[in-house]
């Protein structure tokens, strides 16, 4: 063999390079690039945002109305649950069933808001403001 002549051996690469050392390399760097897929940051999924309903219930003058009761329906299962507004008027529902339609009406002193509904096709996060008309007697 002639000295200026490489030749290829089984235990060796492109430049004498030593083929072990080659593979090393590359199961380290494929070994590497699999624990950064599986590691917890990467198998984390955002969780969707929840349905929220939320708003204020107003007297005739635009006034938040404190203890109103708001009730909430859901149109697939017909449950009903009610909450009372804050000193504010503020009420909100959350939590809810991304797939399901709502209704929503609030009460104070007898007198009914107007119903409104939350189809399932609008925002996450909706905001539905209620007014209580002025008794019938004003």
């Amino acid at each position: 063999m002639d000295s200026g002549d490489r030749r290829l051996t089984p235990h060796s690469g492109q430049g004498g390079r030593p083929r072990a050392a080659t593979l090393v390399w590359l199961f380290a760097a494929v070994a590497f690039a699999g624990l950064l897929a599986s590691s917890p940051a990467a198998a984390k999924k955002k969780p969707p945002i929840p349905r929220m309903i939320s708003g204020r219930v107003f007297d005739k003058n635009d006034t938040g109305i404190s203890g109103a009761t708001v009730e909430l329906t859901d149109l697939q299962t017909s449950k009903t649950v009610a909450i009372y507004t804050g000193s504010d008027g503020r009420y909100q529902f959350s939590d809810l069933d991304l797939t399901h339609d709502y209704q929503v009406k609030a009460s104070y002193q007898g007198v009914a808001s107007e119903t409104r509904r939350a189809s399932s096709l609008e925002e996450r996060q909706l905001v539905l403001n209620l007014h209580i008309p002025p008794p019938k007697d004003e």
